[in-house]
C-alpha cells in the first residue's frame, strides 16, 4: 500500500515508521529538512521536501499512485487543503486529517466533512481522543493505561502489580487455579525494565507492568487482583480549564453525577468562560503552583488530580506536588517523549501522551481487513490487535495447544456470540469469533498468515 503523510512531526513520523515496517510504501512530506533527516535514519522512508498542500509537493511523492493521505501538520487548514488537493487532483482514496479546532469539530457543522463537501473520510480530533482516553482511566483505580475493544466488550488493562498483590510469587499456570474467579488473561509484562510476552511458566514480581485481557464487567474484579481497591471518585481536580480540561470537565459532569469537580485555570477570561459551561463546577481562577491557590484547595480532600495544561513541568510538578499534600492519585499529560521515562520514574501514577493516543487512533484506521491493529504498546514493542476468524483461517476448529501459533504472539479474549471467552490451551476457535491478539512488531506479519487474511492496507 502507498500511503503519503504531510506532517513529520512526533505523530507524523511515528506513524510512518509504523507503516514502514509493514512493508508500506510510505511517503513524508515536510517543510522542515531536519525532522525529514531524522526520519530517514530510523525508517524506509521517501522523504519530499515541500509543503503537502501543495501540487508540486504531492506530484513529487507520486500522490497519482497513492493509496491513502494522512494530513498532520500542525496546522488544521492546510491537513484540510493536504485532503482537497489529494481529493480533486490525484484522486486518492482514502483521506485521513488531524483536525485540532473545536469550531471545526462542533455537532452543528458534522456534515462539512465529505465528498460533497470537504472532503476528509476520517477526521481525527485529538483533544476528543485524549479527553475519552483519560476518562477511561479515572474509571480504572490503579491503571496506567486502559484499551477498551471489540465494542467495550473486553478491556486491555495496564497496570503495576503491588507490594501486596495476591498474585505475585506464583507461576501463571497456577492463576486459573489460585484464583477461579480471575478471568483475565495476562499478555505482557515489563520487569526491570525489559518487556515480554510471557509463558506459563513466569512469575509476577512486585513492582512489575503489566498488560491483561479482561471481560469489561470483569475490570474492578481483576485489579483488585493486582493489589488496587476501588473506590469510588467523589471530588476530582482538574487543573487547566482550555479545551481538554473544560471537555473533560462536561463529560465528568454528564456520566459521574456523583462525582465534585474543581478546575483550576490561570487565565482570568478563560476561567470566567469555562464557570458559564460549567455553572455546577467548582472553578478556581489562579496559578496551581501558588500558595495561595493549594490554602484554598484542601488537597487531602480530592481523590483523583488531572493536570491537562499546555505546559509538561506544570502537568507534572503540580500532581507530585498536589499529591504529596493529600490527593490520593495523578494523572498528568505529557507531550514530549523525553519526559517520559524521566517523570515516570518520580511517583506519577498515570502519563497521557496525547501524540501516541494520536498515532494509535489513526492506525487504527490505516488496517484494513479483518484484522486491525489498534494499538501499540510498551513503546511499540508489540501491537494490539482485533481479529476476525474467518473460514478459511488455519486456527479454526483445532485447540489452541495444537494450533501453529509462533512464541511472541497471544491471544488475549474471544468474543462469540456477544459472550465473552478468556482464551485456555483446550479453546477451540470458531468461525466469526472476535479475537484479541497481542504480539511483538516483528511478528506482526505472521498474525496475517495466522488468520489466513489477505491484507491490503497490512
Amino acid at each position: 500500500m502507498k500511503i503519503i503523510i504531510c506532517g513529520a512531526g512526533r505523530v507524523g513520523s511515528s506513524i510512518a515508521q509504523y507503516l514502514s515496517r509493514q512493508n508500506n510504501d510510505v511517503v513524508l512530506i515536510d517543510e522542515v529538512p531536519l525532522r525529514l533527516l531524522s526520519i530517514g535514519d530510523v525508517a524506509d522512508v521517501k522523504t519530499v521536501l515541500g509543503d503537502g498542500s501543495l501540487p508540486e509537493s504531492l506530484v513529487e511523492a507520486e500522490a497519482d499512485s497513492a493509496d491513502m493521505l494522512i494530513a498532520v501538520t500542525s496546522s488544521d487548514q492546510v491537513n484540510i487543503v493536504c485532503c482537497q488537493m489529494a481529493h480533486s487532483l490525484f484522486k486518492i482514496p482514502m483521506k485521513i486529517a488531524r483536525i485540532r479546532s473545536d469550531s471545526y469539530n462542533d455537532p452543528r457543522w458534522a456534515k462539512i466533512f465529505g465528498h460533497d463537501h470537504i472532503p476528509i473520510d476520517i477526521v481525527i480530533s485529538p483533544t476528543h481522543t485524549i479527553v475519552e482516553a483519560i476518562h477511561n482511566r479515572l474509571d480504572a483505580p490503579g491503571a496506567f493505561d486502559v484499551v477498551p475493544l471489540i465494542g467495550d466488550r473486553v478491556r486491555i488493562i495496564g497496570t503495576r502489580c503491588a507490594d501486596d498483590c495476591p498474585i505475585v510469587f506464583k507461576p501463571l499456570r497456577q492463576l486459573t487455579s489460585l484464583f477461579p474467579d480471575l478471568h483475565i488473561t495476562i499478555l505482557l509484562i515489563t520487569h526491570e525494565g525489559e518487556p515480554r510476552i510471557p509463558n506459563a511458566d513466569d512469575i509476577l514480581y512486585p513492582g512489575d507492568s503489566v498488560y491483561f485481557a479482561t471481560e469489561t464487567s470483569h475490570m474492578m474484579r481483576s485489579l483488585q487482583a493486582f493489589g488496587h481497591e476501588y473506590r469510588p471518585i467523589k471530588r476530582i481536580l482538574i487543573v487547566g480549564g482550555g479545551n481538554m480540561g473544560l471537555i473533560l470537565g462536561q463529560k465528568i459532569r454528564q456520566t459521574s453525577h456523583n462525582m465534585h469537580t474543581t478546575i483550576v485555570e490561570s487565565d482570568q477570561l478563560r476561567a470566567r468562560k469555562v464557570a458559564e459551561a460549567l455553572p455546577d463546577t467548582t472553578i478556581l481562577q489562579g496559578d496551581i503552583m501558588e500558595p495561595e491557590i493549594i490554602g484554598n484547595l484542601s488537597p487531602e480532600s480530592f481523590d483523583t488530580i488531572v493536570s491537562l495544561t499546555d505546559d509538561d513541568e506544570v502537568n507534572a510538578l503540580s500532581v507530585l506536588m498536589l499529591k504529596k499534600l493529600g490527593v490520593k492519585r495523578g494523572i498528568s499529560v505529557i507531550n514530549k517523549g523525553i519526559y517520559i521515562s524521566l517523570v515516570s520514574e518520580l511517583g506519577l501514577d498515570v502519563i497521557v501522551n496525547p501524540p501516541m493516543i494520536t498515532v494509535a487512533t489513526i492506525l487504527r484506521h490505516v488496517r484494513h481487513g479483518r484484522i486491525q491493529a489498534v494499538y501499540p504498546v510498551q513503546d511499540g514493542f508489540a501491537e494490539l490487535f482485533e481479529a476476525t476468524a474467518l473460514s478459511t483461517s488455519n486456527i479454526i476448529g483445532k485447540p489452541l495447544k495444537d494450533s501453529n501459533i509462533k512464541s511472541g504472539i497471544i491471544l488475549g479474549a474471544i468474543v462469540r456470540a456477544g459472550d465473552v471467552i478468556m482464551p485456555r490451551p483446550d479453546t477451540v476457535i470458531e468461525e466469526d469469533d472476535r479475537i484479541v491478539i497481542l504480539a511483538e512488531q516483528r511478528l506482526t506479519r505472521r498474525v496475517e498468515q495466522l488468520f489466513s487474511v489477505s491484507l491490503d492496507y497490512f
